[in-house]
């Protein structure tokens, strides 16, 4: 006799889109309760201040709900004296939540 299983894995609904204005309290929420009170302290963080991201990679996952559940951001940045150009990565976060759920 031959014996089959099917295994179905129900990770939830999510969206990645871009991020919008409406999302901005939401995804500052969302970065609380992901890194904590000392996220503002960090080095990184202190590079963002009062910039804001590269035009058109600010993007957010939304549930089903069409709640914010992950946010990632990348910034222009300028290496060194030389004045290369790179990109930033952060913050990168997931509703604690839902980490290991596929976002």
């Amino acid at each position: 006799m031959e014996m089959s299983v099917e295994i179905v894995a129900h990770a939830p609904a999510f969206a990645v889109v871009a991020e919008t204005v409406a999302d901005v309290a939401a995804r500052e929420a969302l970065l609380d309760r992901a890194m904590g009170p000392k996220r503002k302290t960090k080095s990184s963080e202190k590079l963002r201040r009062g910039r804001r991201p590269s035009e058109g990679l600010a993007f957010v996952a939304r549930d089903a709900s069409g709640g914010v559940a992950g946010t990632v951001r990348l910034w222009d940045v300028t290496l060194g004296e030389g004045g290369s150009s790179a990109l930033l990565l952060g913050p990168l976060a997931v509703d604690p939540s839902l980490k290991s759920a596929g976002i």
